[in-house]
């Protein structure tokens, strides 16, 4: 939604399987952050996945924007 480009080009490909799930991830300045995860493959490129990966919540997403 961020990006017209982006939406643009997601709507020219299938996706053919999405994968979700989460991780954690230690960090030693700001500590425990979590992560959700999506990953999807397209019909039209079988070897090519997009992996996503999103603060679960508002708290992680801060704590990510402290080590930028």
């Amino acid at each position: 939604m961020e990006s017209d480009r982006f939406c643009e080009w997601w709507s020219c490909y299938t996706v053919e399987q999405a994968l979700t799930g989460k991780i954690t991830v230690r960090h030693p300045d700001v500590g425990i952050i979590h992560i959700d995860v999506i990953e999807t493959k397209f019909s039209a490129h079988p070897g090519l996945t997009m992996s996503v990966h999103v603060p679960a919540r508002p708290a992680d997403r801060d704590k990510i924007a402290r080590l930028v």
